[in-house]
């Protein structure tokens, strides 16, 4: 008998309508033991250098990872997918997790050795931190970097909102209920520090 092998993915079991969601069909099987592979980090592939040279932070559970951020494992770097796919990077570490795939909200991007030199862009110690009434009729066009840092993760409010001040009222608290309404997530401080950008939800603004 021939049975078919699935990669599994969360939270569709392999069969119904939505199983295709969630899971890679990998291929068929006697009724050999089969044994998924244990990690995602790529084993002996020749990978491009990173750019930034030295290797940037490990994944941390309890950092909030957006699209465009970097993380590094077993000397090779990972950046955080864009789209639906981020809300993975939050879930999975690249190198896969309880069986799931770390390749669901990361990529592969070069190698890496060392730690990171420190670079010369601005760190998050220089975006300040959210508080109400921060922001009071600012020019979009004059002042860009609308930008704030609530527990390590930088928000930008989007261009009516600062127009019309309504981000410094509290109701629109960047990690509040309606925050989406009024902030874009930009990117985490670790991954402002290590590259000097905020990332590609927020390409308007200055660094």
């Amino acid at each position: 008998m021939i049975t078919r092998i699935f990669q599994p993915g969360v939270p569709y079991p392999p069969y119904g309508a939505l199983w295709i969601q969630d899971f890679t069909e990998l291929g068929s099987c006697t009724s050999a033991p089969f044994t998924p592979p244990s990690s995602d980090v790529p084993q002996g592939d020749v990978l491009p250098p990173w750019e930034f040279g030295g290797c940037p932070d490990a994944w941390d559970d309890s950092v909030t990872y957006s699209g465009g951020d970097y993380v590094s494992s077993s000397s090779t770097v990972y950046k955080c997918k864009n789209g639906p796919d981020e809300q993975f990077c939050n879930l999975i570490p690249p190198e896969g997790l309880n069986g799931h795939s770390g390749s669901l909200g990361w990529e592969v991007i070069g190698s890496c050795s060392g730690t990171l030199d420190p670079l010369p862009a601005p760190t998050c110690g220089d975006i300040p931190t959210y508080t109400e009434g921060f922001i009071t009729n600012a020019d979009w066009e004059s002042e860009p970097q609308q930008v704030v840092n609530v527990d390590g993760t930088i928000y930008r409010c989007k261009p009516f909102f600062a127009s019309t001040a309504w981000c410094s009222n509290l109701q629109y608290d960047p990690t509040g209920m309606a925050g989406y309404l009024a902030w874009d997530t930009c990117t985490s401080c670790a991954s402002y520090e290590a590259t000097g950008n905020l990332g590609s939800n927020c390409p308007d603004v200055a660094s």
